[in-house]
């Protein structure tokens, strides 16, 4: 319970920051998707269902202030805490380099996402150009904010994790 409330807390500090301080401080138009941060990175800690739901929640909070189309966003990062949840068995100890190629692969593939729903299909064909100006600048920041966030959600998780570990432990033990 308390792993969910702190989570939710991430959720909306991400967001707030996402939204405001780095959309302000954007460098080259692009700025670091840190709600996909928290979506693959709870979805790589805890499995596919808690990646789903923390995707859908992000999602959906993205697309109820900012989005066109509601749902688009929180599909695409359910499909995103979804796969980061299939690597829920390789999970290793404050290991950094799978969530960081995670992180930069799913950002990627958001980002061609996008592009095809909004550009291409309505005619603008400047592909390399996006790709240059938008997806590369926003996979490197990105992969940058993932690198220190990722240590500080998994420590937290870890913390977290250990104290509830405990408490379905004294319970069955009758202490």
């Amino acid at each position: 319970m308390i792993r969910n409330i702190v989570l939710g807390i991430y959720i909306l500090l991400a967001f707030i920051l996402e939204t405001t301080v780095f959309k302000n401080e954007a460098i080259f138009q692009a700025a670091p998707n840190i709600l996909l941060i928290i979506t693959v990175s709870t979805g790589f800690m805890r499995g596919k269902k808690a990646g789903m739901i923390t995707g859908f929640l992000c999602g959906f909070l993205y697309d109820a202030i900012f989005g066109s189309i509601i749902g688009l966003t929180a599909l695409l990062y359910v499909l995103a805490g979804y796969i980061a949840g299939a690597f829920y068995k390789v999970f290793f100890d404050n290991n950094v380099r799978v969530p960081l190629t995670l992180v930069t692969v799913m950002d990627i593939a958001f980002n061609l996402f996008l592009y095809v729903i909004f550009f291409l299909m309505r005619g603008r064909t400047a592909f390399f150009s996006y790709v240059i100006q938008r997806i590369l600048p926003e996979a490197v920041f990105t992969f940058i904010i993932t690198f220190f966030l990722y240590k500080i959600l998994y420590a937290g998780d870890r913390v977290l994790g250990a104290e509830a570990e405990e408490r379905r432990r004294s319970h069955w033990l009758g202490s």
